[in-house]
C-alpha cells in the first residue's frame, strides 16, 4: 500500500512540475513596428508619443516618459511586475523587456502572461495610431 502511494505521489508530482513548465514561453519583443505613413506625415514625434501613453495607460501600465523616443512602462498584478522600455519615432516602435518581478523569467523566457499583456498593449497602439488617422 505505502509503495503504490508512493508511485501515485510521484506521478502526480511530476504532473505538477510539466504544468508548471508550460506557463514560460519566449518574452515576446515587439521590434520596429511600422506606424502608417499618413500617420507620420500628421503628427510630431511628441504627438505619437502621447497617443503610445494614452494606450499603455488604457491597458494598465503605469509610464514613465524617459527622453522624447522612449518610455518606461511598468505593469503589475497580483504579485508580479515587469518593465518594459517602449522606444519610437515618427516611424515604428519597439516594446522591449527590461526586468520582471516574480515572473520565472529565466534563459529568453517569462510566465506566458507577460507575452499576453504585451501583445494587447501592441493592439492597443496600432488600434490608437489608426484612429489618429
Amino acid at each position: 500500500m505505502s509503495s503504490r502511494f508512493t508511485t501515485v505521489a510521484a506521478i502526480v508530482t511530476i504532473v505538477f512540475l510539466l504544468a508548471g513548465c508550460h506557463r514560460t514561453e519566449p518574452v515576446y519583443d515587439v521590434t520596429d513596428n511600422p506606424i502608417n505613413k499618413s500617420i507620420q506625415d500628421k503628427y510630431t514625434q511628441e504627438q505619437i508619443g502621447k497617443i503610445i501613453i494614452q494606450a499603455a495607460v488604457a491597458k494598465g501600465w503605469v509610464v514613465e516618459k524617459v527622453k522624447p523616443g522612449e518610455l518606461h512602462a511598468t505593469i503589475e498584478w497580483q504579485s508580479h511586475s515587469a518593465i518594459s522600455y517602449i522606444y519610437y519615432s515618427k516611424t515604428e516602435y519597439s516594446i522591449e523587456l527590461d526586468s520582471s518581478d516574480n515572473l520565472r523569467e529565466k534563459d529568453g523566457k517569462i510566465h506566458r502572461k507577460y507575452n499576453t499583456y504585451v501583445k494587447q498593449l501592441r493592439d492597443e497602439i496600432d488600434k490608437r495610431l489608426s484612429l489618429a488617422e
